[in-house]
C-alpha cells in the first residue's frame, strides 16, 4: 500500500503526466508478458513524459507486480524510449533473460537481443550506454554478465563505427582475459585426458 500511495505522489507530482492514467495498471500491463506490447504503446504514445514514472519503478517497483517481469518491462520501455538515463539499471540488469530456458548464445544477434532486454536497451540507446559499459565493465559488472556486456559493445561498434573511442582496447583487455581462461581450460583438458 505504501508503494502504490508513493507511486501516485509521482505521478501527482509530475505536471506532464496525463490526468486519468492509472500509474498500477500501466505497471501491472508492464510485468505481464501478455499485456506488455499494450502497455508499451501507452508509454511510446507518453514518450519522456513516463520516463520519471518509469525510472521511479527501478528504485521503488509496485509491491503488487512481479519485480523480475517488470524489470524485463522496463527495459523495454527504455529501448523504445532509448533513455540514457536508465543506463545504470540496465548495466545493473544485463542478467535478464525472457526465457530462462533458452540458452541465447547459441542464436543469431537478434535473437539474442531478444532475449536479453537490457542487452537490447543498451544496444538501442547507443554510444553512450557502450562508454558506460565499458566504464563499469571491471568495476561493477559480475563476471556471469561479462558476454553480455560485451556484446553490447560490439553490437554498437558495428552500429556506430568510430563513435567508442575506447572500444579496441576494451576488446583486447577482454580478449586478453577470455584467451587466459582458454590456456588453463585447455591444459585441464589436456591433464584430464592423460590420465584416461
Amino acid at each position: 500500500m505504501k508503494l502504490r500511495v508513493i507511486s501516485m505522489l509521482i505521478v501527482a507530482l509530475s505536471p506532464a503526466w496525463p490526468q486519468g492514467l492509472d500509474a498500477l495498471s500501466l505497471a501491472r500491463q508492464l510485468a505481464n508478458s501478455d499485456t506488455r506490447l499494450g502497455a508499451l504503446a501507452e508509454i511510446e504514445a507518453l514518450g519522456d513524459r513516463s520516463v520519471p514514472l518509469l525510472l521511479s519503478w527501478t528504485k521503488s517497483p509496485p509491491a503488487e507486480v512481479n519485480r523480475y517481469q517488470l524489470d524485463i518491462g522496463l527495459a523495454d520501455a527504455f529501448a523504445e524510449l532509448r533513455t540514457a538515463e536508465a543506463i545504470p539499471f540496465l548495466i545493473g540488469n544485463l542478467h535478464l533473460r525472457r526465457d530462462l530456458r533458452v540458452n541465447a548464445w547459441l542464436k543469431v544477434p537478434n535473437v539474442i537481443e531478444d532475449e536479453l532486454p537490457a542487452a537490447a536497451a543498451l544496444i538501442s540507446i547507443g554510444p553512450a550506454a557502450a562508454k558506460a559499459v565499458i566504464a563499469a565493465f571491471w568495476e561493477s559488472i559480475p563476471a556471469e554478465d561479462h558476454p553480455a556486456a560485451i556484446f553490447v559493445v560490439a553490437r554498437i561498434v558495428e552500429a556506430s563505427p568510430g563513435s567508442i573511442p575506447d572500444a579496441r582496447a576494451f576488446f583486447q583487455t577482454t580478449l586478453g582475459h577470455l584467451n587466459v581462461e582458454r590456456i588453463w581450460a585447455e591444459r585441464g583438458l589436456k591433464a584430464v585426458d592423460q590420465q584416461k
